[in-house]
């Protein structure tokens, strides 16, 4: 007989992941400012990412260069306060990057989103 364990509550408090598979964000695309800054010294990349990210309805997209061309790996920092542009960058940037995690953007920064392209973006 499989009787199920009634639950109970625990003392414990319940830890819910940052990271969801699902993009289910309160933000809207237009409403994120992203900076796409090239790490990687390649030519054309930003340009290319924010065309997509501009086909995905981001409205304020800016390109530059990040402070070296020596980034290996592509990272994303994303300010506290707009953490669930996570999921939605993650979703509309996986055709030129898998992000795993988001770094902390500075609050003082222009931008809610820095995507910094690195060597892994060919």
């Amino acid at each position: 007989n499989n009787k199920k364990a009634d639950a109970t509550p625990s003392a414990a408090p319940v830890v819910k992941p940052t990271i969801t598979p699902e993009p289910t964000s309160s933000l809207k695309r237009e409403d994120i400012k992203v900076k796409i800054l090239n790490g990687s010294g390649v030519k054309g990349k930003a340009s290319k990412i924010k065309e997509a990210l501009q086909a995905a309805g981001y409205t304020d997209v800016l390109t530059g260069n990040a402070d070296n061309f020596d980034y290996a790996n592509t990272e994303i920092q994303i300010k506290k306060d707009k953490q669930d542009a996570f999921a939605l960058l993650k979703e509309d940037l996986k055709d030129f990057a898998t992000l795993k995690a988001a770094k902390d953007l500075d609050k003082d920064d222009p931008a809610d989103a820095v995507f910094i392209i690195g060597a892994d973006i060919q």
